[in-house]
């Protein structure tokens, strides 16, 4: 039989040289007899500043009177109190630097001296990264108790297993109340019954019928009350375990201002209606009068009279055609944003059609791309493409033929139409207001309008979800851009 390798001191020495961990013997008088190099790593001492002192010179104040204690209980009484057993202490390096570390403790018999190997192990890194992942969760546990929306988790039964300090806020419930509850005391019918089943499809089947899909929902506060608000939730994995996540934000105030603005917009119209009427009656009425006055006398009357009487038929005139646009304007609602599917280049054709003896009679070059079928209102899209072409026809440049030319692109989820033409074109310093209601850049002499034409596009596209801009230089021409939407997952054909 061969005898144990151990046995020999070199074959020792090699095993301590290279372990990870430091490993420091000491006699039973506490002298250190040897000193390993993970050891002299950990410590920072040389071998010889060592080797023959009392191991207590690696000991903070506070452990050095315990450790003669245990040496001496032990010599008395054999009672191994840390013997064979790991427990974290603090120790002191040759900086003076005190450090947490791992020891363990062990007797052994070598050349017939009895002997305690210590194994120790450096936690400084360890503490750190413990520290590290502690102050990031209190952070993110700050984080979440004060986000102004609330944060549920629950687990794959529906079982709440957090919920913020915003929870709190929306529900009246406190954390402590609702913490191990199900989520559905949360909630009304329909979507009480619903619950179970989304959880059990999504268990089952892996269909993500409410998975990361925003959608408004209603709530149930502790009082019983039921409210409005906006839902998302998010599957996560945490340690093997299946978890749900839902942000949600209280929208009753939202809701609230919602109606009151398509209340004041429905109201509004009403007044519009009936305003246009009433402003309506009395300027035909003076259209008619003046009329019938340059009909009957206008023989009668000099010069001077019948200008004076021209300005007041021109002024009528173009009253009667601001309170038309002005209605028009009004009746611009998204309640009228019904929308559907239609060729572009069919609803193009009418508005060229409407225009066409303005082009004609000016001699107008109208050319356009192939349109796309689009998903939205009609009607609008029909109102929005007239006023731009209208405003191409309008302000065409004296000096040359008018061209004006219609497209369309694909352009990040958006089809991007635009209307070019080479017309007068508009100032750098006049871009960004010719949106504005009744904004006018032209002397009504040289130009006949009410200003509103531009500002109904604007609106019009505001409501259909798009963007409205322009490109242009002076005595160059301009480009009218919009944008429509490309309809979402549940719209499409």
């Amino acid at each position: 039989m061969s005898s144990n390798p151990f046995q020999n001191q070199s074959h020792l020495k090699a095993v301590m040289d290279t372990v990870l961990d430091g490993l420091i013997i000491i006699d039973e008088r506490g002298l250190i007899q040897s000193f390993n190099p993970a050891a002299i790593k950990i410590f920072g001492y040389e071998l010889d500043e060592v080797m023959g002192q009392n191991v207590k010179m690696l000991m903070p104040s506070s452990y050095r009177d315990e450790h003669d204690s245990y040496l001496e209980n032990y010599h008395q009484t054999g009672t191994k109190k840390i013997i064979g057993i790991g427990r974290e202490v603090e120790a002191k390096r040759k900086n003076g630097s005190i450090f947490p570390l791992w020891l363990g403790i062990n007797e052994m018999s070598i050349d017939g001296k009895q002997m305690f190997v210590g194994t120790i192990r450096d936690l400084t890194e360890r503490r750190r990264a413990e520290q590290a992942l502690k102050d990031s969760e209190s952070q993110l546990r700050a984080i979440v108790d004060h986000t102004v929306d609330g944060l549920i988790t629950i687990d794959e039964s529906g079982v709440i297993e957090t919920f913020n300090e915003s929870c709190e806020q929306i529900f009246g419930y406190s954390a402590t109340e609702v913490i191990g509850e199900n989520v559905k005391i949360l909630m009304p019918e329909p979507f009480y019954s619903e619950h179970d089943q989304y959880l059990k499809n999504h268990r089952e089947t892996g269909e993500k019928k409410i998975i990361g899909i925003g959608r408004e929902v209603k709530g149930r506060r502790k009082d019983g009350s039921v409210f409005p608000l906006d839902l998302s939730v998010s599957e996560i994995q945490i340690k093997n375990r299946k978890l749900y996540s839902g942000i949600l934000r209280d929208i009753t105030e939202r809701k609230k201002a919602e109606a009151r603005i398509m209340q004041s917009n429905l109201e509004l119209e009403r007044f519009a209606v009936i305003a246009s009427h009433d402003l309506q009656e009395p300027l035909r009425m003076i259209s008619s009068f003046t009329e019938l006055l340059d009909k009957e006398y206008g023989s009668d009357m000099d010069d001077d009279a019948r200008l004076y009487l021209k300005f007041v038929v021109d002024a009528s005139v173009r009253m009667q055609k601001l309170v038309s646009d002005l209605l028009e304007y009004s009746r611009i609602n998204s309640h009228e944003a019904d929308c559907l599917y239609f060729d572009a280049n069919e609803q193009l054709s009418i508005v060229l059609n409407n225009l066409h003896e303005a082009i004609v009679k000016d001699n107008i070059v109208v050319t356009s791309d192939e349109l796309p079928e689009i998903y939205s209102n009609q009607i609008q899209f029909g109102r929005l493409l007239q006023n731009l072409v209208s405003n191409a026809v309008k302000y065409r440049a004296g000096n040359r033929q008018c061209r004006i030319h219609i497209g369309c692109g694909d352009v990040d989820g958006s089809w991007q139409f635009f209307v070019r033409d080479n017309g007068i074109g508009i100032e750098e310093e006049y871009i960004d207001q010719i949106f504005t209601i009744f904004r006018r850049l032209h002397n009504k002499d040289e130009y006949s309008g009410t200003g509103i034409g531009l500002s109904v596009c604007k609106r019009i596209i505001d409501i259909l979800g798009g963007k409205l801009w322009v490109e242009s230089e002076k005595d160059q021409g301009s480009t009218f851009y919009f944008t429509i939407p490309k309809p979402s997952g549940s719209e499409e054909k």
